[in-house]
């Protein structure tokens, strides 16, 4: 007798109790802990549409996440992992398809970063190699706080929010604020003597992003900022390709300690001012 075969299907996760448990499960054995509930919880909250599961019966077998940026023209796909006992049989694939398939229907094209396993995969699906996202570390260290650094509040989000959108290329109001909202007091804004807004970061408990800024004194002030609150984890960076803050990064005594793939498809370069990018929010939404 044939086995059924394994489907793909969209899952609406207020409706269906236990499937991000389940996610987060597979997630977990895929890749290793800590767990990562709560980036697949912001999914569901901003992209209902974009939590797809794999199941084999009534068993989660694979999942896969997405979020359209409509009015940059692109979207990102994140969280694509498979349960060990199956790999190898296209479940990837078909996951990422559907994503971006949704993405599609969005008005967007796909990007997202890769690791060095999964790149060949998507090199196959037609993703072009741009570079290598970075995974950067520097241990611990506390500092004074910079004086023209505050942290961010309700009245500062509308400045952040347009500070972003020429940074990354899109809006990204309900990301930010759902961000700064989770993570009271650990975000920052580093201003101009005249008030402008030439920098932001967000400080979560294992991760450093989103971090912009116009220059390198202006990172350095965010990252000391950061270095003076509670981290669980030595303070880490994802430093996308096009960013120019590499050099003050090594500076900092930040260094290397993985590369992903940044990939995309059906788009030559991303939208916006993406030098001054210095960390993406995580590897799930750009």
């Amino acid at each position: 007798m044939t086995e059924p075969a394994v489907i793909v299907r969209h899952v609406d996760l207020q409706r269906e109790r236990g499937v991000a448990a389940a996610m987060d499960d597979v997630m977990q054995r895929a890749y290793r802990p800590p767990g990562f509930r709560a980036q697949i919880d912001l999914f569901g909250d901003l992209q209902p549409d974009g939590i797809i599961v794999a199941e084999d019966g009534e068993t989660i077998v694979g999942t896969g996440c997405c979020i359209a940026y409509a009015d940059a023209g692109f979207g990102w796909i994140g969280l694509i992992a498979t349960e060990p006992a199956y790999e190898r049989r296209g479940i990837g694939r078909a996951l990422t398809e559907e994503a971006a398939r949704t993405l599609a229907a969005h008005g967007c094209a796909s990007v997202l970063d890769a690791s060095a396993a999964g790149a060949p995969l998507y090199s196959r699906m037609g993703f072009t190699d741009c570079g290598a996202t970075r995974v950067l570390e520097r241990g611990r260290g506390s500092t004074a706080r910079p004086a023209r650094v505050t942290v961010i509040d309700a009245a500062a989000i509308d400045d952040i929010v347009a500070y972003d959108r020429e940074v990354f290329g899109g809006d990204r109001r309900r990301l930010l604020s759902r961000l700064v909202e989770r993570n009271p007091d650990r975000a920052a804004v580093a201003r101009s003597p005249g008030g402008r807004v030439i920098g932001y970061a967000v400080s979560h408990n294992d991760l450093l992003g989103p971090v912009a800024a116009d220059d390198g004194d202006t990172l350095a002030d965010l990252v000391a900022f950061a270095a003076t609150l509670d981290h669980e984890r030595p303070l880490r960076v994802l430093m996308p390709p096009e960013s120019t803050h590499g050099a003050t990064f090594a500076e900092l005594g930040f260094e290397t300690t993985r590369e992903l793939r940044h990939m995309r498809r059906d788009l030559d370069r991303l939208p916006g001012d993406t030098g001054r990018y210095a960390s993406r929010v995580g590897l799930a939404f750009g």
